[in-house]
């Protein structure tokens, strides 16, 4: 099996023998999963998608690669699953259509992680709970860059 680097480039080889092996370029899912170290192995989606499964889907031209929060609500005719990065602040939904593949493992370093275990399980449990504590840093960035935005065109008013 290939080993890709960068999950978009991932999608094709997927798609095609219906699993592979890529390294993530972005640190949206740290700490689970460290850009350009770790490992995650996918394979196409064979089977009911289930809370904290690390799923690979498109959002417009781009290739994604976030764990699933919630599950999609009876009723619908499009399943809509709630997606968000573990080192990511906001959720998304995403209709099931746009998922086309699902972790099957992951590499850490030199451990491998079976997503189908109960280590996994608690891991995925507790991140998602420690993910206000893990984004922290990025709300208080977006924050002060509010701060200093409304601060400039206060000023500017104020010389006006």
């Amino acid at each position: 099996m290939e080993v890709k680097s960068g999950i978009s480039a991932c999608r094709g080889f997927l798609e095609k023998e219906g699993r592979t092996i890529c390294s993530p370029v972005t640190g949206s899912m740290r700490p689970l999963i460290r850009p350009r170290k770790d490992f995650v192995v996918l394979k196409k989606v064979d089977r009911p998608l289930r809370k904290y499964d690390i799923v690979i889907y498109v959002r417009g031209e781009k290739t994604i690669l976030h764990r699933i929060i919630g599950l999609p609500e009876g009723g619908s005719t499009e399943r809509v699953y709630l997606i968000r990065g573990d080192h990511s602040i906001g959720k998304e939904s995403v209709p099931e259509g746009n998922i086309f593949g699902v972790a099957e493992g992951l590499y850490h370093g030199k451990f491998y992680i079976n997503c189908e275990s109960r280590l996994y399980r608690v891991l995925s449990g507790l991140i998602k709970a420690a993910n206000p504590v893990i984004t922290m840093p990025l709300r208080l960035r977006r924050r002060l860059a509010k701060v200093r935005f409304l601060k400039k065109i206060y000023l500017k008013i104020k010389r006006s």
